[in-house]
Formats: structure tokens, sequence, C-alpha cells
């Protein structure tokens, strides 16, 4: 212990000097990355608080949708923190060059994973702690509880909570790399994919009911069994439903129930420590061995599949291959990457399914509330876009690594390079988002017409986050990082997320304007003027963003 004191005193030391040396450096990008942040939480805060002052002014139905929608948000915080706890641990566990050097060192197993464990929590939690801090204050606030209570309860609370979190992730990761010396990793994460996905789709099942959705007449028979199961106790062996029973608690004046989530939060933290400890002693190092590569299987597996990809690839020509095939094996290589990728195809096929299981009519809908529903899905599939291209667009630049200097001085052109990295971007994310945008319109009964607006602004809105975040990812290039996570997540990364958000808000508020006007005659000049902004818009979008990109290349040192 007291090694692992001083590694972890050592640790913070650099941190904050870190910190202190990049506030003083770039003070530009560490301005502009508080105040998004700072932003993103203000705003989520009073996003949140209008919310639940309508619901609270519904009545008793309002207040047992706010208190619900409390828990729901907290469960949804929950499970993301465990997927981000799985995704960040390979590289805090595995990828971290200061793992290798501790290997070596006399330090046992034990005591570095008990150093990454911390870090990893660190790592995993702090963004998504941005919503999560917004939504208790703003249902605290619904429940007059002081700044200093509401402080107190996330104080004692909140830490046993993302241990718990924290320890569920690396302990399923661990078991998964373990695994991996028999049956691929990929095929484990397939699996335990499927698994999520049949026990989702079983809990749908078996808790459907009637909803009073609308352009269906719901009996009152059918809103009573509603409103009886929305007022029934949630799963109570969630660490979420006692993490919010704190708040409840705490607002009913109830120390004894209070004392109770507490001591349960406090105990299943400690639990769950020891038995990653016990677990991480047994087969840490085994894991890390597997993932250095040490396993004869693994290599050999390795080069057969390389070899299938250079096979795969003989129609394009030479330079061309080369780079595909190195970005596309890259990718597989990296389980950050895909492991992410297959998590937003998982939510994806969530609000698939949730699409599907609910019977809406939409031709029996008003035409404000039909036209709510497809900017709302429109919406959806703009913002998946947007936060697809900037996790694994932007960092396509970076990952030459430092052998950029190759790229720059082989008969391989900047244009190329970018042409390459976009048509391959292009392809993958361009038809994900039709496929989500056919199947949601499909479910949702949209006519054609709506279906051919929302597939042409689609189309834009690809071509034109693709460029930004290629464009943006190579001004603000990191070659000496290799953890496409840790580039994305930097101040370019942040920019580019912003501004892609902002993009989609423009074009959503754009298709609403002519979805508005459409209907009123005399207004086709009006619908033109917009047609002509937006096709303005993406050409700034389009252009300014790789010009920039190519600029920086060709003028930067290497």
């Amino acid at each position: 212990m007291s090694r692992l004191f001083n590694i972890l005193t050592i640790r913070i030391k650099s941190y904050f000097s870190q910190i202190l040396t990049r506030i003083n450096s770039k003070r530009l990008e560490f301005s502009v990355s508080l105040f998004i942040i700072s932003t993103i939480s203000v705003g989520s805060y009073f996003m949140f608080l209008k919310g639940a002052r309508f619901l609270e002014a519904q009545g008793e139905i309002g207040v047992l949708f706010l208190d619900r929608m409390f828990y729901i948000g907290w469960s949804i915080i929950f499970t993301l923190l465990i997927l981000s706890n799985i995704i960040t641990a390979f590289s805090t566990l595995y990828r971290s060059s200061e793992v290798s050097f501790l290997m070596t060192m006399p330090v046992s197993f034990l005591e570095t994973f008990r150093l990454k464990f911390g870090e990893n929590l660190l790592y995993s939690s702090w963004a998504l702690l941005i919503l999560g801090f917004p939504l208790t204050l703003s249902y605290s606030a619904i429940k007059n509880l002081s700044l200093f209570e509401m402080s107190l309860v996330l104080l004692f609370g909140l830490p046993p909570f993302l241990v718990i979190a924290t320890a569920i992730g690396l302990a399923t990761l661990l078991i998964i790399v373990w695994l991996s010396q028999w049956i691929r990793m990929r095929s484990v994460f397939a699996f335990v994919g499927l698994s999520g996905f049949l026990i989702l789709r079983l809990y749908f099942a078996l808790s459907r009911q009637d909803l009073p959705v609308l352009g269906n007449m719901a009996s009152f028979r059918a809103i009573d069994r509603y409103l009886l199961n929305l007022s029934q106790q949630p799963f109570p062996f969630m660490p979420s439903h006692w993490f919010t029973k704190l708040v409840t608690s705490y607002s009913k004046s109830e120390p004894q129930e209070l004392l109770f989530y507490w001591a349960l939060l406090i105990l299943t933290a400690q639990v769950l420590w020891i038995g990653t400890g016990v677990l991480a002693k047994h087969i840490y190092y085994r894991t890390f061995q597997i993932m250095e590569g040490n396993i004869g299987k693994s290599s050999a597996r390795t080069s057969s599949t390389s070899q299938d990809y250079v096979e795969r690839f003989t129609w394009l020509p030479s330079p061309t291959r080369g780079i595909v095939m190195k970005d596309t094996l890259q990718f597989i290589r990296s389980p950050q990457q895909w492991v992410q990728f297959l998590l937003f195809g998982f939510f994806i096929g969530i609000y698939l399914i949730n699409l599907a299981w609910i019977d809406i009519r939409v031709d029996a809908m008003m035409p404000f509330w039909r036209t709510m529903v497809f900017i709302f899905n429109f919406g959806f599939n703009g913002y998946i876009l947007a936060a697809l291209t900037a996790r694994f667009v932007f960092p396509l630049v970076s990952m030459e690594g430092k052998a950029i200097w190759i790229v720059r001085t082989a008969p391989f052109s900047i244009n190329r390079l970018f042409r390459e990295k976009f048509w391959m971007s292009f392809i993958i994310f361009f038809t994900l988002a039709e496929v989500v945008a056919l199947a949601s319109n499909y479910y949702l009964q949209q006519n054609l017409v709506v279906s051919l607006i929302s597939t042409g602004f689609l189309l834009m809105m690809s071509i034109s986050l693709i460029s930004l975040s290629l464009g943006f990812g190579a001004v603000y290039a990191q070659f000496s990082e290799s953890n496409p996570m840790k580039i994305s997540s930097g101040t370019g990364g942040i920019i580019t997320i912003v501004i892609s958000l902002f993009y989609v808000a423009i074009m959503v508020a754009a298709l609403v304007g002519i979805i508005y006007l459409k209907d009123f005659s005399g207004m086709a000049q009006y619908i033109l003027i917009i047609f002509v902004a937006v096709i303005i818009l993406n050409i700034f979008f389009i252009y300014f963003p790789l010009k920039w990109g190519r600029h920086a290349l060709m003028t930067k040192e290497y």
C-alpha cells in the first residue's frame, strides 16, 4: 500500500503539473473548452429545471412522471458509466506505456490494477457527470433541497456509485479479454451485445402495456393500467435506484431510509472493490500478455486476417489500396474503436426497437404532432451522425501517427489522402444514417415525400459533417497520441462536436421552416430562399474545413 500511495502521489502531482502547463501554454484552447463545458452544464440545468416545473404543474401524474424520469436518467447514466469504463479500460489497463513500465518494477499486479482502477474511474466519469449534476440539481430544486443539502447527498452517495460502475466495467473487460485466448474478442463482445439485445426484447415483451399514444384513442381502463404501472416501484436491485432514493429520502426527511440506501451503496462498493481485486490478482497479468500479443495463436490469427484484407482491396489503385487497408486494419486492431462502434449500433437498435414496439398511427395525428414526430426523428438521426463523425472521423488524420512524414514524402498528395478518408467515411456513415432513417420512417409510417426530403437533407449533412470532422481533425492533429479516444476528447474534438451539433440544429430548423411554409399558398419564394441558404451553408461547411485541414498539413513541420 505504501508503494501504491507513493505512485498515486506522483501521478496526482503530474496531473496538476500537466494541467497548469496546458493552461499557461494553451490558454485560448483551455478557455474555449471551459466555456463549452460550462455552457452545456448550465444549459442542461435550466432545460431540466423547466421540464421538471412543467411536470410538477400537471398535478399528481406530473409528480409520478418526474420521479420516474429522475430514476430513468440515473439508470441511463449508470449504464453508460459501465460501458464507458469498459472502453476506457482498454487504454488505461493495457495500452498505457506506464503499465508496461510498472510491470517491470517491483510492484504487484494488484497494486498496478488498483492504480489504474482510480485512473479509469476519473477518465470515464467526468463527461457523464456533466449531465448527472444538472439533472440532480434541477430535481433537488423542485424538491426544495438547498445547495448544501444536495452537496451532502452527492458527496456521500456519488463516490460509491461511481466505484460500483467502474468495478462492474473493469471486471467485465477482464473476463472478456481472458476468454479471448480461446474465443475471438469480437465474438465475445458480439455475444454479450446479442444477449443484451434479447434481454431488452424480453423486458419490453413482459412489461408491455396499453400506452395512451397520440393518434390512438385509449380507453380509461388502459390509462388506469398505465398510471398504476407508472406508480409501481422501479427495479430495486439497481445502484441507480439506491442513489435516487438518497435524494428522495432526504427530501422527505426520512433518515432511516437515507442511511439504509447509503449503507447499501457503501457495502456494495466495498464488496465489488474487493471482488475485482481478487479477480485482477489471478488474471490481470494473463490478460495483459494476451493484449500485448504474446500468444502465438493470436499472432497467427492476426496475420491470417491481414492477408484476407490485402486480397479484398486488390481492385483499388496501389497507393489508395495501401491507405484504405491500413485504416481498416487499424480500426479492427483497436478494440476501443470497434467496441464503441458496436455500442453506438446497440443504442440505435434500442431506439428502433422502441419505434417498432409502439403502435403509432401517424396518419391519425393532427398535423402539428405529425410534424413534431418527424422532426424529432430527423433530429435524432442528425445528432447520431454528428456524434459518429466527431468520434470516428476526427481522429483519422491523427491516427497516421509519427509516420505521417512517410505519407508527406511519398508520391501521395494531401488531396488524395483527404479523398480516401472522406469517401471511406462517407460510405460507412451515410449508409448507416440512411438505414436508420428509412427504418424509422417505415415504423412511423411517413409518406414518400417526407422520406425523400429527409434523405436529401441527410445526404447534405453527411457530406458536411464528415468534411468538418476531417478538416478540423487535420487542424488539431495529435500525431504523438495513439489513443483515438483521447484524440477525439481533446480541445479540437470538443470544438468539432459543438460546431457539429450547432450545424445539425440549423439544418433541423431549416427543415421545420420548409415543412411549415409548404402548407401555405404564396410561400414558394420563401421556401426557395431557405433551400438556397441551406446549400450555401453546406458549401461553407464542406469547403473551408477541408481547405484549413489541407493547409495545416502542408505547413506543419514533422
